[in-house]
């Protein structure tokens, strides 16, 4: 799993929403309104599956995140959680032959 944290301006923040909420390789979703102060916006995270995250940062990008915000990730070394294991059985590939 990787932990994706996203700083959107408001204007996209339901957009980023629903294509978090689409993917079944994200869980753990969370948005805060108005939480991000430079730059100025919501921060989303959620944690995501290795297979799912370049599919998942192709749809972001189009949004123009890059330029209007921030994404980051990182590696998650444990997670414990159903919700977790549910959304690397819902993706196809092992997530060592992802590549990102």
């Amino acid at each position: 799993m990787l932990h994706l944290r996203i700083i959107a301006p408001p204007a996209v923040t339901g957009s980023v929403q629903d294509t978090l909420l689409d993917e079944p390789g994200a869980t753990h979703i969370s948005v805060q309104t108005g939480a991000a102060v430079k730059p100025a916006g919501d921060a989303i995270e959620a944690d995501v599956t290795r297979e799912a995250v370049d599919r998942l940062l192709d749809r972001l990008l189009e949004l123009g995140l890059d330029h209007t915000g921030g994404v980051t990730l990182q590696a998650v070394d444990t997670t414990l959680s159903d919700h977790a294991t549910a959304a690397e059985q819902a993706v196809s590939g092992d997530p060592d032959d992802a590549v990102i």
